[in-house]
């Protein structure tokens, strides 16, 4: 799995290369929002298994933070992982196949959407039950 989210990094930083350079910094926000929600999607439905609608909405403010939390965690293990790394990754993936890159690059940005596409889906569409 790791392979993967190296791959995101790396082909988000080359895309906003000119605006961050080499840290990659919208690379890691990117790549911590989507795992966030990702580990919300798992955390969400043991919630609302325990909570009620009422201690739910009691409890919200604490959960949201508790969301942020989680978000500058993962920034903070992503920044730690992959800081100075990308001249590393460029060189790995420097003679990429076009084709090969363009579905990876369709596999990247799928990666980043679903997380928080099925995170509002679950919560607006199927917030109610």
């Amino acid at each position: 799995m790791n392979f993967f989210f190296d791959y995101i990094f790396y082909r988000i930083t080359q895309f906003m290369f000119k605006r961050d350079g080499r840290t990659g910094v919208t690379a890691l926000i990117f790549m911590s929002l989507s795992q966030a929600f990702f580990l919300e999607l798992i955390i969400n439905p043991i919630i609302k298994n325990f909570l009620t609608k009422e201690e739910l909405a009691h409890y919200s403010k604490f959960i949201g933070w508790f969301g942020a939390i989680i978000f500058v965690a993962l920034f903070l293990i992503n920044n730690k992982k992959y800081k100075n790394s990308y001249n590393k990754y460029r060189f790995y993936w420097k003679d990429e196949n076009t084709n090969k890159r363009f579905y990876k690059g369709i596999l990247v940005i799928l990666s980043l959407i679903i997380p928080i596409s099925l995170y509002i889906l679950m919560n607006v569409h199927w917030g109610d039950s």
